[in-house]
């Protein structure tokens, strides 16, 4: 995955345990890719000191997590640090670093993208369409920290408990409360992943880099969520690196779909910048997004 100027993390190792900072270094060592969705509630104490075992990535407002997750993170993703959205998160991450609520061996505030063609769209506003940051916490995971296999735990895809799609501006800010983002301190316009079906359109890598710098923000789609999920976990089997699944119901229900559709979903990832406009590769695409499409329906029905 070519990362060039997005995927820059900072190291923060010169005053902290040299044990933690060991630990971080060892490929040897799972990756917990953890989100803060509603289903870590679910986690019972050994699930948990399993995943206490392993180097942590997290994100956002995790170091608020009142369960018995550990706070110390191999990387820490932040994308709201420095931004305008969310305008006491940068003050609240320094408080709890500065007074060791959490430690970190490197944080990561910019947008992991991969510069692909196949995945760089905007949406019919011309904002630029990417992952959620979980997402981009099993990206980064996949592809670019060595390990022996991944746990995921707390990616819900706002689907935790969640009975419909169609929501009231009132009802989605309850839902983000109580199973969305339960121990969030964002603002109720941060409502995480767009569930609506809506036309995107293919650009450059350079036209979406572009326009991520331009906007400073991206939207969440559901349609690209799980593009990038198809990426990974095709990714993930033909590597042979295991992938455990702790109470994400949704994306291990994906990723079986995945192993289910290992051809439509290669196929895709083949193409090229020179194939993608050539006619004859047409099929590959449709059949992506016919794939896309039924996933989506699984993921929350009508």
């Amino acid at each position: 995955m070519n990362t060039r100027q997005f995927y820059n993390a900072t190291s923060h190792d010169f005053n902290i345990d040299p044990g933690f900072v060991e630990e971080c270094r060892d490929h040897s060592i799972p990756i917990s890719v953890i989100g803060n969705g509603g289903s870590l509630s679910t986690l019972n104490n050994v699930q948990i000191n399993e995943l206490n075992q392993t180097r942590l990535f997290r994100c956002n407002w995790a170091f608020d997590d009142p369960g018995k997750i550990k706070k110390r993170y191999a990387i820490y993703f932040a994308q709201a640090f420095n931004g305008t959205m969310e305008q006491d998160f940068t003050e609240s991450c320094k408080q709890a670093s500065y007074s060791g609520k959490f430690i970190w061996y490197r944080f990561q505030k910019n947008v992991v993208y991969d510069f692909s063609l196949l995945n760089s769209v905007l949406e019919p506003g011309g904002f630029p369409v990417w992952p959620t940051t979980g997402i981009q916490m099993l990206l980064t995971a996949a592809f670019l920290i060595p390990c022996p296999e991944i746990n995921i735990a707390g990616l819900d895809m706002y689907t935790y408990n969640r009975d419909k799609i169609h929501m009231t501006k009132k009802e989605l800010n309850v839902y983000m409360k109580q199973h969305g983002k339960t121990f969030s301190r964002s603002p109720n316009n941060s409502a995480g992943t767009t569930l609506f079906k809506s036309n995107l359109t293919y650009v450059t890598p350079k036209q979406f880099v572009d326009t991520v710098q331009k906007k400073k923000a991206t939207f969440h789609y559901i349609e690209i969520d799980i593009l990038i999920l198809l990426k990974i976990f095709i990714h993930c089997i033909t590597q042979n690196k295991k992938i455990n699944f702790y109470n994400c119901d949704m994306l291990q229900n994906i990723h079986n779909t995945v192993q289910q559709n290992q051809h439509i979903v290669t196929e895709y990832f083949k193409l090229t910048d020179q194939t993608f406009y050539n006619i004859q590769y047409i099929p590959a695409i449709y059949n992506m997004w016919r794939l896309i499409n039924k996933i989506m329906d699984q993921v929350l029905p009508e």
